[in-house]
């Protein structure tokens, strides 16, 4: 026998409560009899995640150096709403009781960290990330140059003319444009980090989706099972869905109660929008 159908619970990882998920399990349509986690096989999933960055520095340093400024951005995010959006493994917990009290098996499906990097670090994507990372940062470094440079011609300037009319408003002409220009200067570095960072999340979503799914398929034919359940964010649904189709499975959608009143792209989404998800669900 093998697998037939798959149900996929969608998640905003770290929103909603064990307690909320167990809830929409347990009155979703579904007769699992195995439920798989959106999780490495590995003895500490922390320490995983921690040395990420540095897993892929190891293969491609421009892409690590770009995802471990990506982590830092989003950890300052996720400090500003107080940790109410802290991203913890809610769902995944759900997940083990639901299949603990239904008597199924549950499983880690995803793949290790060292092998994502490993399999996004080819040589063209390492070489074209290093080329947009130097590119856009290579402007911006330019660009404060001349910002330096103008706030200095206005310090001159000043100098040179004192503090008359015309020597404080050439002097302000000159630093109001220095400020524009750093502004505007960190523009190309930002859009460097952003495209990189794009890249590899699109990438590395397209490797751990058939990954998942050949490790799902994997467990169906050990157990002779015909319906599984997949645990996983919200994102990988449309990939997860693609595959099945192509392998003539059936597959539908159970949404957290989180993502069911989620409109936006939740690979968009920002720790305020998670922050606020996270309110509401503790307010209802």
């Amino acid at each position: 026998m093998s697998l037939g159908r798959l149900a996929v619970y969608t998640t905003g990882h770290g929103i909603d409560s064990v307690e909320a998920h167990l809830d929409r399990l347990d009155s979703a349509d579904a007769s699992p009899e195995f439920v798989a986690l959106e999780l490495p096989d590995v003895d500490n999933i922390n320490e995983d995640l921690a040395s990420f960055s540095r897993k892929v520095a190891k293969r491609s340093p421009a892409t690590g150096i770009v995802w471990h400024i990506i982590e830092r951005i989003e950890k300052r995010g996720y400090e500003k709403t107080d940790n109410k959006a802290d991203r913890e493994d809610a769902e995944f917990e759900a997940g083990r009781q639901y299949a603990d009290q239904h008597g199924i098996p549950h499983d880690e499906v995803d793949l290790k960290r060292s092998e994502i990097a490993k399999r996004y670090a080819t040589w063209p994507h390492r070489l074209r990330d290093a080329a947009v990372l130097l590119i856009g940062s290579g402007i911006t470094v330019a660009v404060w140059g001349i910002a330096a440079l103008c706030g200095l011609g206005g310090i001159v300037v000043l100098a040179n003319h004192g503090f008359t009319l015309q020597g404080i408003l050439s002097a302000a002409l000159r630093v109001g444009l220095a400020f524009i220009l750093l502004y505007l200067g960190r523009l190309p570095a930002l859009f460097a980090i952003g495209k990189i960072g794009y890249w590899f999340l699109d990438t590395i979503r397209e490797h751990r989706d058939e990954a998942m799914y050949r490790q799902i398929k994997d467990l169906s034919e050990e157990r002779s099972a015909t319906e599984g359940l997949l645990i996983v964010g919200a994102n990988h649904f449309s990939g997860i869905k693609a595959i099945t189709e192509q392998d003539n499975v059936e597959c539908w959608q159970i949404e957290s109660p989180a993502i069911s009143r989620y409109d936006g792209e939740l690979e968009r989404i920002s720790p305020q929008e998670i922050s606020e998800l996270t309110q509401t669900q503790n307010d209802t």
